[in-house]
């Protein structure tokens, strides 16, 4: 494992990340763009990608992977602005053919966990 320095790139060397990945389906950076006419709270659905970190509009949204439990990762509205936003993904293992927002949290199957003393 090693670190990427990504708080040492510029800011057009970040902008031109995306756009040199190879197209192949492996790891890199990929971007999706969305429309909105008033932000709300949604869910950031993943499907085909591996493991990763997420991006919208320029902000950590968090890290991902495929074992979950969930599958979906939290989107709050303020992230969000009118008009056109943008989600980066880096995805370490496997990119995906898509990225959804969706209006429910899918957390997994629901668990119980019983300690016995």
């Amino acid at each position: 494992m090693h670190g990427l320095p990504l708080d040492e790139w510029t800011p057009r060397e970040v902008r031109r990340a995306p756009d040199a990945a190879a197209p192949s389906g492996g790891s890199g950076f990929a971007t999706a763009r969305f429309t909105v006419a008033e932000p709300a709270d949604a869910f950031l659905a993943l499907p085909g990608f591996a493991k990763g970190f997420v991006w919208v509009n320029g902000t950590l949204l968090g890290r991902y992977w495929e074992i979950g439990p969930q599958t979906t990762l939290y989107l709050p509205a303020p992230l969000v602005v009118p008009g056109a936003n943008t989600v980066t993904v880096l995805e370490l293992e496997r990119l995906g053919d898509r990225v959804d927002l969706r209006e429910r949290a899918e957390l997994g199957p629901r668990q119980e966990y019983v300690e016995t003393f």
